[in-house]
C-alpha cells in the first residue's frame, strides 16, 4: 500500500514539475514578447517583406533546423563513451535543452535538459558530456571573436572608441591569450577533470567525471569541427537577416562585426544580456560603425533570437513533456 502511494506521489510530483518548468518557459517568452512589443513588430515585418525577404526567411528557418541537427549529432558523438542513442532521440534531447536554456542563467538549463532522454545511471555523465560540447562551442566563439575583434579594432577601432593603437594591441593580446588558454584546457581534458575533482562536491561523482579523460585528440578535433559548422551557420543567419531588414553592409564588415558581437555576448554574463533590448543594443553599438539603420539592426538581432531560440524552445516544450524524469 505504501509503495502504491509513493509511486502515485512520484508521478504527481513529476507532472507538477513539468508543468512548472513549461509555465516558466512560456511565461518568459510571453514576457519578452510583451515587453519588446514583438507581436506588432512581426506583423509589420511580414506585411512589408518582399519576395527576396520571404526566400531569405525560409533559408534562415532551414538553417536553424540544420544548426540544431548538427548540435544533436555533436552531442550524440560526445555520448559515444556514455550511452548509444539514436539521432532522433539526440535531436529531441537538444530541443528539450533549448526549452530549459531560454529562461535559465547562463543557459545552464541546456545541459540539464538533455539528460532526461538517457538512462538514469548515465544522466550525470550526460551532464558533463554536455559541458564538453558547450566548452567546444565557447572555444570556437572566442577564437572567431578574437579574429573578428582584432580586424575590427585594427581597421575600424578609431571610429568606435577613441583609444590609442597600443591600448588596442594590449586588449587584443589579452583576448588572444585567453583564447589560447581555453584551447589548451579543451585539449587537456585530464587537467579539466582533475580541476573538478579538487572540489568536494564533484568528488562524489568521480566515476562520472573521469570518463572525460577518455576523449582523444582526434575526437576533440571532431567536436570542435561540429561547433565550427554551427558557428558558420548562425553567423550566416545573422548576415541574411541584416540583408532582409535593409541594413547596408558588405560581407567583410558584417562577419567581423558579428564575430565581435558574439564574443562580447559570451564574455559578459548572459544573465545581464538576457534582455532582447540589451542584446540588440550590443549589435547596434558594433554595427553602427558601418550602418546607421539601427531599426534594421535591432530587428535582425531580435528575429535571430526568435528563430534560433524561441521556435526550437516551443518544439522542445512538447519533447520535454514526453520525457521520462
Amino acid at each position: 500500500m505504501k509503495k502504491t502511494y509513493k509511486k502515485s506521489f512520484k508521478k504527481i510530483f513529476i507532472i507538477l514539475f513539468k508543468i512548472i518548468i513549461l509555465c516558466f518557459a512560456y511565461a518568459f517568452i510571453s514576457y519578452k514578447f510583451a515587453k519588446n512589443d514583438l507581436y506588432s513588430q512581426i506583423i509589420i515585418v511580414f506585411k512589408s517583406i518582399n519576395i527576396k525577404g520571404v526566400v531569405f526567411i525560409i533559408i534562415v528557418f532551414f538553417l536553424m533546423i540544420i544548426n540544431w541537427y548538427i548540435e544533436a549529432l555533436k552531442w550524440r558523438y560526445i555520448l559515444t563513451n556514455v550511452e548509444k542513442i539514436s539521432k532522433i532521440r539526440s535531436f529531441i534531447a537538444v530541443l528539450s535543452g533549448v526549452m530549459l536554456a531560454i529562461f535559465t542563467p547562463n543557459r545552464i538549463g541546456e545541459l540539464g535538459g538533455r539528460v532526461f532522454v538517457l538512462q538514469k545511471q548515465n544522466r550525470i555523465k550526460g551532464f558533463f558530456a554536455s559541458s564538453v560540447g558547450s566548452f567546444s562551442q565557447l572555444n570556437i566563439t572566442i577564437i572567431m571573436g578574437v579574429i573578428g575583434i582584432s580586424l575590427f579594432a585594427f581597421f575600424y577601432g578609431g571610429e568606435l572608441i577613441n583609444i590609442k593603437k597600443n591600448v588596442q594591441l594590449l586588449i587584443s593580446v589579452i583576448i588572444v591569450l585567453g583564447a589560447v588558454i581555453l584551447l589548451f584546457v579543451f585539449f587537456n581534458m585530464k587537467k579539466l577533470s582533475d580541476f573538478f575533482l579538487k572540489y568536494k562536491f564533484f568528488r562524489k561523482y568521480e566515476n562520472q567525471i573521469l570518463f572525460i579523460k577518455k576523449f582523444s585528440f582526434t575526437q576533440l578535433c571532431k567536436i570542435l569541427l561540429f561547433s565550427l559548422l554551427r558557428y558558420i551557420i548562425f553567423t550566416s543567419q545573422f548576415v541574411m537577416l541584416l540583408n532582409i531588414f535593409a541594413v547596408e553592409i558588405n560581407l567583410f564588415e558584417a562577419y567581423i562585426s558579428i564575430a565581435t558581437i558574439y564574443l562580447i555576448i559570451n564574455i559578459i554574463p548572459s544573465i545581464i544580456l538576457s534582455d532582447i533590448g540589451i542584446r540588440g543594443s550590443v549589435s547596434i553599438y558594433i554595427l553602427s560603425v558601418f550602418s546607421q539603420q539601427e531599426g534594421g539592426i535591432f530587428m535582425a538581432s531580435t528575429f535571430l533570437w526568435l528563430i534560433n531560440l524561441v521556435i526550437p524552445a516551443i518544439f522542445g516544450s512538447f519533447a520535454f513533456a514526453k520525457t521520462k524524469i
